[in-house]
């Protein structure tokens, strides 16, 4: 069973995780900003104030952040998958961090981690998050998305969707989303520091 590693991460080492080892491209950066301003994956508490503040995040906020632009690249609206992300956040990191330790310890250096999309994991455990309209109360009716819907939709092939009539919705894949983020994070090249650093209080493993 791996244990959740402790990660002090500069915006910058964040920014380049989530770009699978890439300099971070524009619609990223501008994607994680706005984001930022929605509550995402800092809670006012964790943000902080003052000017002398420098912000870290740590493995609770890498993937609250990573599971929120998985959604935004594929189509969810950022308020939307914000606003689901921020009213069950304490929720969501306790489950995050019990998926990672019932991981096999091997997870991170399986083939399909690092390799951009390129292979498609298959995890017959996966657990998936609805991110869209709080207003949607009933389920749709989940499916895997053909090649057509890829080529015409943002979206990845062997992506999970949740159909409510003509409207799909993207599920977002947790192990999937964790994993990837977690192997790059651990690899981020030092980035120049910003502001003065304020460690996020983390819940208790």
């Amino acid at each position: 069973m791996p244990s959740v590693p402790h990660l002090d991460l500069t915006y910058g080492q964040v920014a380049w995780a989530l770009c699978h080892g890439q300099a971070p491209d524009r619609r990223t950066l501008d994607a994680m900003r706005y984001l930022r301003q929605l509550g995402v994956p800092l809670s006012a508490e964790e943000q902080g104030s003052g000017s002398g503040n420098r912000l870290s995040y740590s493995f609770d906020q890498l993937i609250e952040i990573a599971a929120a632009l998985y959604a935004v690249r594929r189509g969810i609206k950022p308020r939307h998958a914000a606003a689901a992300l921020v009213a069950d956040r304490a929720a969501f990191r306790k489950l995050c961090r019990s998926q990672f330790k019932a991981c096999p310890l091997a997870a991170l250096e399986a083939p399909w981690v690092k390799s951009a999309g390129k292979i498609l994991p298959t995890m017959a455990d996966e657990r998936f998050l609805r991110l869209h309209e709080r207003s949607q109360t009933t389920a749709g009716r989940i499916e895997s998305m053909s090649l057509e819907e890829v080529l015409g939709y943002q979206a990845g092939l062997g992506d999970q969707v949740e159909r409510y009539g003509q409207t799909v919705y993207v599920l977002v894949p947790i192990r999937r989303v964790m994993l990837e983020a977690v192997a790059w994070a651990l690899v981020a090249p030092v980035t120049p520091p910003g502001r003065k650093s304020k460690k996020a209080v983390a819940p208790a493993t």
